[in-house]
């Protein structure tokens, strides 16, 4: 397992982290679920990042306990 490198995002009492990393996707749920137990999470992508990416974040999610919805939009931009 490869570490994620923290960007720190500093906007004062809103500030946030994003990790960057390889695998991230698949242990999306221990990432998470560190920070938020017990929590529930709303996926919405579009027809080709699902086709790519959705199956792995579904089961990364899914192995940290995190129940999971999904909407997916039709590709393209309108």
């Amino acid at each position: 397992m490869s570490e994620a490198v923290k960007v720190e995002v500093g906007l004062g009492d809103r500030a946030y982290d994003i990790l960057i990393g390889a695998g991230l996707l698949a242990r999306s749920g221990e990432e998470i679920g560190r920070r938020l137990p017990g929590t529930r999470a709303a996926i919405v992508t579009d027809e080709n990042v699902a086709a790519a990416h959705l199956d792995t974040l579904k089961a990364g999610l899914g192995k940290g306990g995190i129940q999971s919805a999904v909407i997916t939009l039709p590709a393209g931009e309108k």
